[in-house]
């Protein structure tokens, strides 16, 4: 793959750097002379960035024809928007820190900053904007620094160490985004996002391998990344996030960047959103009439009133948290003072909770979807002598229930049905659907955004073909984007 293609104003304003094939001048670019046509990267350094001007038309006209542009369209706008609000970041500031030692304006190049105590920050803010060059101003708010505001950058207003600097950045990042590639026959790059200190990651470690051999196939070139190589992520054009997503997490804020400069993503940020709340699917799930146990919402305000409560829910009763993943945040009360405590525990946590008619079954069904069809379908039985299918409290040996994968055509057919169904509300991507079948009725128990997907479990049936599916979604909607840009 070769070298990004950078694209200025004015040839001359390159002369203090090296010059090369893969520096063009504006105006020749947007007449289509970028000569290096299977290039997809562009690096665009003009100087006015604003809405309808040179620069805005250059990261326009890159998107259409497929390409990627940094700065993008989006951050364009942000970025040259008079009105625009800077993000609610902030860092912790160190005790012994002093505002005299705020210098007035940082100078970010490719996420590094020149000084580089502010590394992290401009790593983040890079992030969040990512543009060539970006100047931001910090303001000390207690303990905390924050940004005051943020702009970007030209070439030609940079001093002479800038320049050295920004110089040495690009070195950095073309080398680090382009390293090892030339030997690749794939388009397209793919993030697998994993992080390795999870106890309960939903992919094991056979499995990782498993989806890396699968993106080879359908044209791939797949490396695995962790949580720290989150500056990283535009070098690719796919996200598939392995690891345990939440909506205040950085899984969230990494979907959410991946999506709005274009690449394709499991899990996406709005299936975060919908999924990793209990509250709202049980609106979502009620409102288009599917079946779910009996529920109730809990509200802090006004306080519960649980005579009413065991009356129509009965003892004993599921309590659930909002945001609670792997079978956390879900408690059984057996009698009205374990509910009186454990409600008031859970809503000091939350302003509401899920009380749920508690409902046995020997295994709960698992259908994975994906694009609004089922994919494959899995049994998880209860954990030895416990309610679910994971307990949290044992030992590893006796921590998890048997499980077993079963053909999509011995499901029973409301299950199949109820679970697509659930599934196409929230969107068109990868989905777990847990269904307790009860006398031929399906209860949907939960959808979850990042379902488990570990070798020899859910993949028993499918095989590598599993893998292979999921991630030929995702080249599907890269070359979807492509063709429509």
């Amino acid at each position: 793959m070769l070298s990004p293609s950078i694209i200025v104003d004015s040839l001359t304003e390159w002369s203090p750097y090296a010059s090369g094939p893969n520096v063009v001048a504006a105006a020749d670019y947007l007449a289509g002379g970028d000569g290096q046509a299977n290039n997809r990267r562009i690096i665009n350094l003009c100087r006015d960035g604003s809405y309808l001007s040179i620069g805005y038309y250059v990261s326009l006209l890159t998107e259409a024809r497929g390409k990627r542009a940094m700065p993008s369209v989006s951050t364009l706008i942000e970025l040259t928007d008079p009105d625009h609000v800077p993000p609610s970041l902030s860092w912790h500031r160190s005790a012994a820190s002093r505002d005299q030692d705020l210098p007035d304006e940082l100078l970010i190049c490719f996420g590094r900053s020149q000084d580089d105590k502010f590394n992290k920050i401009a790593n983040a803010i890079f992030g969040r904007y990512p543009a060539p060059i970006i100047h931001a101003r910090l303001k000390a708010r207690g303990s905390k620094l924050v940004i005051d505001t943020v702009r970007i950058g030209a070439i030609d207003q940079l001093n002479d160490q800038g320049e050295t600097f920004f110089a040495e950045s690009l070195d950095l990042f073309s080398r680090r985004v382009w390293r090892n590639h030339s030997h690749r026959n794939t388009r397209f790059d793919l993030a697998i996002l994993v992080d390795p200190n999870e106890e309960m990651p939903p992919s094991d470690k056979g499995a990782i391998r498993l989806f890396e051999r699968a993106a080879r196939s359908v044209g791939f070139s797949p490396e695995v990344i962790t949580l720290e190589d989150s500056p990283r992520l535009l070098e690719f054009d796919a996200l598939l996030i392995r690891c345990t997503t939440a909506i205040n997490h950085i899984t969230y804020q990494l979907a959410r960047r991946a999506e709005r400069e274009g690449m394709a993503v499991i899990d996406d940020p709005e299936s975060i959103l919908k999924c990793c709340n209990k509250v709202f699917l049980h609106d979502l799930l009620s409102s288009h009439h599917i079946g779910m146990p009996p529920s109730h919402l809990v509200t802090r305000d006004p306080q519960p009133n649980y005579d009413q409560l065991v009356a129509e829910l009965g003892l004993p009763m599921v309590l659930k948290i909002p945001d609670g993943s792997f079978s956390r945040g879900v408690f059984k009360v057996e009698d009205s003072n374990q509910l009186i405590t454990r409600c008031q525990e859970l809503l000091a946590q939350s302003a509401v909770i899920i009380a749920q008619a508690f409902v046995p079954t020997p295994f709960d069904w698992r259908i994975g979807v994906l694009e609004g069809r089922a994919l494959y379908a899995c049994r998880y039985h209860m954990a030895r002598d416990h309610w679910q299918i994971v307990n949290h409290a044992s030992t590893k040996s006796g921590r998890l229930g048997d499980h077993d994968c079963v053909p999509l055509s011995q499901v029973p057919s409301t299950v199949a049905r109820t679970a697509v169904k659930a599934a196409r509300l929230i969107g068109d991507g990868l989905y777990g659907v847990d269904i307790k079948d009860v006398d031929g009725h399906a209860l949907v128990i939960e959808i979850n955004d990042n379902p488990s997907l570990e070798s020899e479990v859910e993949d028993q049936l499918l095989g590598e073909e599993l893998y292979r599916q999921i991630v030929a979604h995702l080249m599907n909607k890269v070359q979807a984007r492509g063709r429509t840009q």
